[in-house]
């Protein structure tokens, strides 16, 4: 919420619309992805119905720490730090978003979950998210001519490479989720 908040006032004094500025935040993965763990387990500490299913809670948990985890590499990897240069109440939002919550999500995840809950079928359901958020990212950004990050900013480096880059996450993505499950599955108990 502290990002949201830091961010959307001068979204709208560069001139973006009032629903380009309210979407803006959503288009970057570290946002999204923040925003799903603090849904997901406050729907677990909340006891919701259908997060009391063992599997269940096994399958969006393991997830959700892939795509932590990729938030945590990615924003390294991309050279993202120097791309945007923060201060102030910003370093403490982006070092929370960047590493303290995926350290966290981690860290719950290795202390607290069965082993032996998660399967390679799984990955399926993990690469939609990614897949979906992608697909949002380039609605918006071509409806908007903005785009979040430099990697993935078909403006500027073309749809070729934009491909070519997704191509090399959806890679590193596979080894992060591939990793996550053979992890989990010889942690099992016997």
């Amino acid at each position: 919420m502290l990002q949201l908040a830091i961010s959307f006032p001068p979204l709208l004094a560069k001139g973006y619309t009032l629903a380009a500025a309210l979407l803006k935040p959503f288009t970057f993965f570290t946002i999204s992805t923040n925003l799903l763990v603090a849904v997901f387990y406050t729907g677990r500490a909340m006891r919701w119905k259908g997060l009391q299913q063992r599997r269940i809670w096994a399958v969006i948990e393991g997830g959700l720490v892939v795509n932590m985890l990729l938030v945590a590499f990615g924003f390294q990897a991309m050279g993202l730090r120097a791309y945007r240069q923060v201060s102030g109440i910003e370093t403490i939002s982006e070092t929370g978003l960047h590493y303290l919550n995926p350290l966290l999500v981690l860290f719950h995840w290795l202390a607290f979950r069965e082993r032996g809950q998660l399967k390679l079928h799984d990955l399926g359901w993990w690469f939609g998210y990614l897949v979906i958020y992608e697909m949002v990212l380039l609605g918006y950004g071509h409806l908007w001519q903005t785009y979040p990050y430099p990697a993935l900013n078909a403006l500027k480096i073309g749809y070729p490479q934009l491909a070519i880059n997704s191509l090399f996450l959806f890679a590193f993505w596979l080894i992060l989720a591939g990793a996550a499950v053979i992890f989990d599955q010889s942690l099992r108990s016997k």
